[in-house]
């Protein structure tokens, strides 16, 4: 491997020349002392090592790992290559990457400095006859060829830029300009480019081929055709060598060359700009972005006449083409989908019954015609019709950016929802190949889709790289180091342009990784490996050094720190994606995580932290919890201070953090709060859904590590609202309960269902503290000043992202029906008939599989929601208690007696569910446990407003933002998902009675449950 650099002869090293070419590349264009000439190899260290991996008997695969060295020693950079050699297989795929993520915690150094250089080749000396070379390219339309007849003789395919599988957002983004405050959200292409947002011209378009020979076939093309990415060069005795890039045009630029007559091969990953011909003009040299790696896979084929392609032995391909295609497309195994089930945290569903049901809805998903085939209504990648991916099948460099965009293709890990429908609809044989794109139940694209997102980004250094054993052992006072997420982005680098970290600007929004341990696991992909066990991902959930994971790390202004997170959708994609992580670290018995036979606890105080801070703490909505407070809105939003609450409130059952400022400001109107411009606690029911499934990641992975029915230590949360140390509790049922009590909120308070379903569904933003509609105000008044009304097609209905509310009831009951036996299969028909081309990457995600299993399970026929009666889904036990009210004296117990019903089961290691409402012996008052406390939001005791009841009594809350009406009022009642659990596997097994321990001068209320046929 080659890099040419700067000259650290010329200059002085460390110093910014020392990491500059003359000229530089945009968007600095700083002119270095040298122009980059000098190379750096990987065969002048010394220290360079090799390490079997995998060695046989069907593949072997090594690791080499150097430095990029010049001839006095100094080291520019640093590569990493894995080699991989199958049996029976004259062919090496080498993966490769140019590393640049040494440690530095100042910037503006030569450590962090994006590292320019004129190019990065693999070369290689080949042993052949000294007799004339042929050279065959592949190109768009079959083959073009040459001759080198003596050593001065070269030939070569360049690719410039090229449009195959462009994603928009490149063309959509602007380049980066210096100083750029953002490079997160600017670009800096490899081939210069000029024009305007949108309509850009490139200095180097397309490709050429060129030799100092003739050349028959076809010599360029445009950058709207493609060659695939293949040379082969034979001598006269019909020995030789074949290269080629994996996706070549769809990383451009790069080359494959053939100098000094063929006896060197290059594969130019990122190819010397002057081979661009016929003048070498608009050449600009690269930069490679700190921490970050470039990775390329290649490709070198040796044979001879008898295992060149075409030769007719067992293993030989038939062309040089079928030789090439054979390496660039996969061999994929499957297992039957039900087999993954069994390890996976969500499960895959029959697609057959998937389309059967969807389609036979009164009004189908745009996904589900009635015109498909049961099991193919979804098209793989780059199809007509259901194609999710926008006719792309690959990513390449922008998308970074659309890490940040708003909308419904950028809230769950789309990835991962492309590697569990190949997982389901697998791959369809056809004619003997895994089928076309035209099989509409095929989905080997969408596999393909899944791994170019993750190794062209995430393993690349979205996530931050590092060579030097990890960011979180990078510092312990991070402060202008590392974000509250764990990122080097607090200062600048030398040569900084574009940086590709994941959503530094919305602060991880959009860290929605959650599946990617599950796409290692399946692909053994090393790199995958090294971001979760050593790098970007494992930093992430290990690093106690960071606000994300231990809000005491908060900036002086924000400390003693409430929950980090700017928004709730943050904190769920975090705690999702670590809690994947820790679990994948356990599975391998990493021994980050795992030691002595065991997966250690210790390795869950972080994300614990996180989920206590930001999840299970309480959060003030309507006057409840009774007795805490926090400041105005105007000083607790405004100014981020720890003194805002978050986490679930008790009573209404919602998710939020504090400090969230993503709404009032911009996506309700009027002039009356919460429409006033200023910043409001919010509620969006879309950034719900990923704390919903964060806290059931969670709850698995807690299940692993310390078993069924787990009880973690309580967190104490510092400064929480006006109150201090506020102890939070951790469980296995409490956990659960909280995802229940979110899910309920959502498809309850937040759910409009009006006989006018145009208006129908779940809003998408609200105001706990307000009235959803500000009265005098009604659906058809048309005022301004009206918070949230159904006419407002963009807050109600609001399409996608939605889905796991319907999980978070029903994996919890184990149907689709909540703790009453409301069947919850309605308004999902009628939210998934709504659901159109703009959720398009969500179709039959793994959310949307975890409701659609449920719904399955009891009903396969829309419009007709019966229980099945042999499945146990949870449901009331009656339950006597004595003494009466289990009063707390020194030694007292009481008995709870009940009759176990017939049928009754053992679901996810739960049989029973006991919670209990505590009160003062003395003074005290009990409270009924009620399965759901209903609240208008909409309504106060004197006015009602669209579907509120009018004239109703009840409780109106003492912040004016609506009612509970009799019967369901907090002051008497509590909801079920509040209550306090018992996690006692005595309890589990009972027969009959149970035995219960109450604390000193403490009475009880208890409500008993368990999984029974209905």
């Amino acid at each position: 491997m080659i890099a040419m650099g700067p000259s650290h002869a010329a200059v002085t090293f460390g110093t910014i020349d020392s990491v500059s070419c003359n000229p530089g590349p945009p968007p600095t264009n700083y002119a270095g002392g040298t122009v980059c000439a000098t190379p750096y190899l990987s065969n002048l260290d010394p220290n360079s090592i090799f390490v079997f991996q995998d060695n046989g008997p069907l593949r072997t695969v090594v690791m080499a790992q150097s430095n990029l060295m010049n001839a006095n020693g100094d080291v520019y950079m640093h590569q990493r290559k894995y080699y991989t050699f199958l049996a029976n297989h004259t062919d090496v795929n080498i993966s490769v990457g140019l590393r640049n993520a040494d440690l530095s915690t100042k910037g503006t150094d030569f450590a962090s400095a994006y590292k320019e250089l004129a190019l990065w080749d693999a070369r290689l000396t080949v042993n052949l006859a000294s007799s004339t070379r042929s050279i065959v390219f592949g190109d768009p339309t079959g083959t073009s060829s040459t001759a080198l007849l003596s050593t001065g003789d070269y030939a070569y395919l360049y690719q410039g830029f090229s449009k195959e599988d462009l994603w928009p957002d490149w063309s959509n983004t602007a380049n980066c300009v210096a100083p750029d405050k953002n490079p997160d959200e600017c670009v800096v292409s490899p081939i210069l480019r000029t024009g305007k947002t949108g309509s850009w011209t490139y200095a180097q378009d397309g490709w050429q081929i060129q030799s100092t020979q003739s050349i028959v076939g076809t010599s360029s093309g445009t950058s709207a055709t493609y060659p695939p990415g293949w040379a082969m060069e034979t001598d006269g005795s019909g020995n030789g060598v074949m290269i080629g890039v994996n996706r070549f045009t769809q990383h451009w630029p790069g080359a494959l060359e053939f100098f000094n007559g063929g006896n060197e091969l290059r594969i130019g990953m990122k190819p010397d700009q002057t081979l661009y011909l016929p003048n070498p003009t608009s050449v600009q040299t690269y930069a490679q972005p700190w921490p970050e790696y470039s990775i390329k896979d290649l490709w070198f084929n040796f044979f001879t006449p008898a295992t060149a392609p075409g030769a007719g032995c067992p293993y030989c391909a038939k062309s040089a083409s079928d030789a090439f295609l054979d390496y660039q497309q996969n061999l994929v195994g499957r297992l039957p989908f039900s087999s993954y089930n069994a390890v996976l945290p969500l499960p895959i569903v029959d697609p057959v019954q998937e389309d059967t049901y969807n389609k036979s809805m009164a009004s189908p998903p745009e996904f589900a015609p009635t015109t498909c085939i049961a099991g193919k209504c979804l098209m793989d990648v780059g199809g007509k019709g259901n194609d999710q991916t926008n006719g792309s099948s690959t990513i390449m460099y922008d998308f970074p950016f659309f890490f940040m965009a708003q909308g419904s293709t950028n809230q769950m890990d789309f990835a991962g929802s492309q590697f569990i429908q190949f997982l389901q609809r697998g791959c369809t044989p056809s004619s003997g190949s895994c089928g076309a794109l035209s099989s509409a139940g095929s989905q080997p694209g969408k596999l393909q889709w899944a791994k170019n997102w993750y190794r062209d980004l995430v393993f690349s250094g979205v996530v931050p790289r590092s060579d030097f054993g990890g960011w979180r052992t990078a510092c312990t006072s991070c402060t202008g180091i590392l974000s509250a997420y764990g990122y080097p982005d607090q200062f600048t680098s030398w040569n900084e342009g574009m940086r590709q970290f994941l959503d530094t600007l919305d602060s991880e929004d959009h860290f929605h990784l959650e599946w990617m341990s599950q796409y290692c696991l399946y692909s053994g992909d090393q790199w995958c490996y090294e971001q979760l066990e050593a790098q970007g991902l494992v930093d992430a959930a290990l690093n106690p050094n960071i606000a994300f994971n231990n809000p005491s790390k908060m900036s002086s202004l924000d400390n003693p720190g409430r929950s980090p997170f700017s928004a709730i959708r943050s904190a769920g994609h975090w705690v999702g994606t670590n809690a994947s992580t820790l679990q994948f670290l356990c599975d391998i018995h990493d021994p980050s995580v795992y030691s002595e036979g065991a997966c250690q606890t210790s390795a869950l105080a972080n994300i614990e932290t996180s989920v206590a801070y930001s999840m299970e703490a309480p959060a003030l909505a309507s006057g409840y919890p009774a007795g805490l407070t926090e400041p105005t809105e105007a000083i607790c939003l405004h100014t981020f201070t720890s003194e805002c609450t978050g986490g679930q409130n008790p009573i209404r059952g919602f998710i939020a953090v504090g400090a969230n400022t993503n709404g009032s400001t911009d996506n309700c109107v009027g002039t009356v709060a919460p429409c006033d411009k200023k910043y409001h606690h919010d509620v969006k029911s879309f950034q719900v859904q990923p704390a919903e499934e964060g806290l059931y990641f969670f709850d698995k992975l807690e299940q692993s590590y310390r078993g069924p029915l787990w009880v973690a230590p309580s967190v104490v949360v510092a400064k929480d609202g006006n109150n201090t140390n506020l102890v939070v509790p951790l469980s296995d049922a409490g956990i659960q309960q909280s995802i229940l009590g979110a899910g309920e909120w959502a498809l309850n308070e937040n759910f409009i269902n009006n006989a006018n379903t145009t208006y129908s569904g779940i809003i998408y933003e609200t105001y706990p503290g307000y009235l959803n509609s500000t009265p005098p105000c009604s659906q058809s008044s048309g005022n301004p000043n009206c918070s949230h009304l159904c006419t407002i097609v963009k807050d109600c209905p609001f399409g996608g992202e939605n889905y796991f509310h319907w999980a978070a009831v029903g994996l919890e009951t184990n149907s689709i029906f909540d703790l009453s036996q409301n069947s919850l299969q309605p308004s999902w028909e009628l939210y998934i008939s709504k659901i159109g081309s703009g959720a398009l990457n969500e179709w039959e995600s793994p959310e949307m599989q975890a409701v659609e299993g449920l719904i399955l399970a009891h009903n396969p026929n829309p419009n007709i929601y019966p229980v099945n009666p042999t499945l146990p889904i949870l449901q009331d036990i009656a339950v006597s208690v004595s003494p009466a009210g289990c009063p707390g004296s020194s030694g007292a117990t009481c008995t709870l007696t009940f009759t176990p019903p017939a049928g009754l089961a053992t679901v996810n290691g739960t049989t029973y569910r006991l919670v209990y409402y505590a009160y003062p012996t003395s003074g005290g008052s009990p409270k009924n446990i009620l399965n759901w406390l209903t609240f208008y939001p909409n309504c106060t005791l004197t006015y009602s407003e669209g579907a509120c009841p009018s004239g109703a009594g009840g409780l109106a809350a003492v912040d004016g933002s609506g009612f509970w009406p009799s019967g369901q009022t907090p002051d008497v009642n509590t909801p079920w998902f509040s209550a306090t659990p018992v996690n006692d596997p005595a309890l589990q097994s009972s027969t009959g009675t149970y035995t219960f321990t109450p604390a000193p001068s403490m009475s009880y209320v208890f409500d008993l449950k368990g999984y029974y046929p209905y």
